[in-house]
């Protein structure tokens, strides 16, 4: 082969060569676009859910990106009509950005869900997973999950799950610890996982949907609040991450929650449920062995450390260990004293 039909050859490869990676990088840069389209209709969403005004500073702080870039995105889905500019200048869901928005966030709230029960993967890793797998997971791979689940409603942060239908229940105005004054009891309904410094933060202290708690003291620095877990002092941010519903009134809510631990020996309590921090194959296994809500449990015996103890449950003596037993929430009449 004479030296012109080498350049012949080795210019034809570096044609090959530079079609490919630009279809490489034009497929790339088309599914990035997508991902953070998906990205922008799930916050705009959220901020007509919370009613919070949705511009282009809040969406460029929001998704860490540049604003040329967010820029782009949002001219792409104005064309697309899936979004529209209001007259003070933020954004609103059309019909079918609404539409979109509601299918990507059902991805988000399932994926999550499922892996904190059907996985041992950690509480502060599941808002980070579910953010890239929802992309990537098809209609069909979803519902199967969905299935094998048995239906959830809601995510294991609390919040509720968007039905197949875009159905999702109207958010009313919500509460968070900042809300409750001294002496005020609440449940909380569920734990803001954004800024995620933040949600570590309240996993790290124990804090958990449905944990019953008691504001006891209350500073512009810090609120002090009791549970079953003692007590715990959380700063402004934190309190703010966190969303309660009162309990007003000990005629309208008579029992309370405690962990079956702290439960004395041979007094029967009704089992609420098991504490939503436990999951996976432990959880599956606490309710394999009765422990579900409505059943009846009664301490019986301790052993010599005091560290394990046998519980009456239907009809059956089952040992746990005090972490074990600390997960499982029955009902106490008295575990806050009457004002």
């Amino acid at each position: 082969m004479n030296s012109g039909s080498i350049y012949v050859v080795w210019g034809f490869l570096l044609c090959v060569t530079l079609w490919g990676y630009w279809r490489w990088r034009t497929k790339h840069s088309h599914r990035a676009m997508q991902f953070l389209s998906d990205d922008i209709l799930k916050y705009i969403f959220d901020c007509e859910y919370t009613n919070t005004p949705c511009r282009l500073d809040n969406l460029t702080g929001h998704l860490h990106s540049r604003p040329e870039v967010v820029t782009r995105a949002l001219e792409q889905l104005l064309s697309e009509k899936q979004i529209q500019i209001e007259t003070d200048n933020r954004y609103s869901l059309t019909d079918r950005g609404r539409s979109r928005a509601l299918s990507v966030i059902r991805k988000h709230r399932l994926i999550e869900r499922y892996l904190a029960e059907e996985t041992g993967t950690q509480a502060t890793h599941w808002h980070t997973m579910a953010d890239a797998m929802e992309h990537y997971i098809s209609d069909a791979e979803l519902e199967d999950m969905t299935r094998r689940m048995g239906n959830p409603v809601f995510d294991p942060h609390g919040d509720p799950i968007p039905t197949t239908k875009g159905e999702i229940p109207q958010r009313m105005k919500e509460l968070t610890v900042l809300d409750l004054e001294v002496g005020e009891s609440a449940i909380i309904n569920h734990l803001e996982d954004e800024p995620a410094s933040i949600y570590h933060a309240l996993l790290k202290k124990g804090i958990y949907p449905q944990l019953i708690i008691k504001l006891i003291n209350k500073s512009t620095k810090q609120r002090i609040i009791q549970s079953h877990l003692g007590e715990t002092a959380l700063s402004p941010m934190e309190a703010a991450a966190i969303n309660v519903q009162r309990l007003s009134s000990r005629k309208k809510f008579r029992d309370y929650i405690v962990p079956l631990y702290t439960v004395p020996t041979g007094q029967t309590r009704t089992i609420i449920g098991i504490s939503e921090d436990l999951r996976g194959r432990q959880r599956r296994r606490l309710l394999d062995l009765g422990f579900v809500p409505g059943n009846e449990v009664t301490p019986m015996l301790d052993s010599p450390g005091k560290n394990t103890r046998a519980y009456e449950i239907l009809n059956t003596l089952i040992a746990l260990r005090s972490d074990q037993a600390a997960k499982i929430l029955v009902t106490d009449e008295n575990y806050f004293e009457e004002e």
